[in-house]
């Protein structure tokens, strides 16, 4: 009986082996991808439905707007179609950017290398930064 445990607790505690996409991602890291995920899909489904139902034109047109609030921000207004897909597009934007600066921050495309200082190469590239400056 007790050999029959100690193989249950050794097969539980074994590793599967196959690594998983968020196995080394962060509490934030995580939320922040729920987040900005879902704004996107909002954001890349509501592009579809408006431009499928042809009502696409919109974004082209003033929509007869004074002249007196051109290059003036509006408040959000839930009602308004465009208010709320602009609002979706930035987010979307602002998370892409998040996502990006993400990738690059921790899966850099080059492996980091020791750095070396050489003082001859340091004063060599700032002589020469001022004197063609």
């Amino acid at each position: 009986m007790g050999d029959y445990l100690q193989e249950k607790e050794s097969f539980l505690q074994q590793d599967t082996g196959a690594s998983s996409v968020l196995g080394d991602a962060t509490t934030s890291t995580i939320s922040m991808a729920m987040l900005f995920g879902s704004i996107i899909f909002t954001t890349a489904s509501l592009a579809a439905r408006l431009w499928l139902t042809g009502m696409w034109s919109w974004r082209n047109n003033d929509g007869g707007s004074d002249n007196n609030t051109e290059g003036k921000s509006q408040p959000l207004d839930t009602t308004s179609l465009p208010s709320i897909y602009s609002l979706l597009y930035y987010s979307t934007v602002f998370g892409l950017i998040l996502f990006y600066s993400y990738i690059c921050e921790h899966h850099p495309p080059f492996f980091h290398e020791e750095k070396t200082y050489d003082r001859d190469e340091f004063f060599f590239w700032t002589i020469l930064v001022v004197v063609f400056a």
